[in-house]
């Protein structure tokens, strides 16, 4: 049996036996997944990291050229694999994915940016093998400048008021012994 892959994302299968003349062949297609990070405004985000699972297992790729990964085989270096895929100018492909529904995970958005949720998304064959994603993430807000010289006087006004106290106290006690 020999399979060959003919272009991105085709494939053909041949098995020949010794009971007939005629080889059986089967041509197929893998499936793809576009991750297109954006802002509200749709800007591109750089630096996202997705995770792909399929039946709740994570699945591992191989990264083939920036931005673009493939499923990772029993053949690849286990050095190679990863199972974060990285949209470093703001899309992110996977290939090599066979019919199935795929849960895709946010594990890091890009600084300033909130981690979002992303619907599954199922690959069929025939007019289903290849689907675009837009994950649109939120702004995080700036948490307000805490601290400053507003504590440093009460600091302050705290420790005199010891002081005065400390002070007061003992001069009383001379007082009394006398």
């Amino acid at each position: 049996m020999t399979a060959t892959v003919t272009e991105a994302g085709k494939y053909s299968n041949e098995a020949t036996t010794n009971k007939a003349s005629d080889p059986s062949k089967v041509e197929g297609e893998t499936g793809s997944i576009t991750i297109n990070k954006v802002d509200k405004g749709n800007n591109v985000l750089k630096g996202a990291e997705f995770s792909v699972a399929l039946d709740g297992t994570k699945l591992e790729f191989v990264e083939v050229e920036t931005g673009v990964y493939r499923l990772a085989t029993a053949d690849d270096a286990a050095d190679t694999k990863v199972t974060n895929v990285v949209a470093t100018n703001g899309s992110v492909v996977v290939k090599g994915l066979d019919e199935g529904t795929y849960n895709i995970v946010e594990e890091k958005a890009p600084k300033g940016y909130s981690v979002v949720d992303v619907p599954n998304q199922t690959i069929s064959a025939g007019q289903n093998a290849n689907i675009t994603v837009k994950v649109t993430d939120t702004k995080l807000s700036a948490l307000p400048h805490t601290g400053g010289i507003g504590t440093t006087i009460f600091t302050i006004a705290g420790c005199a008021i010891m002081v005065a106290a400390a002070f007061f106290f003992f001069t009383s006690r001379k007082k009394a012994n006398k």
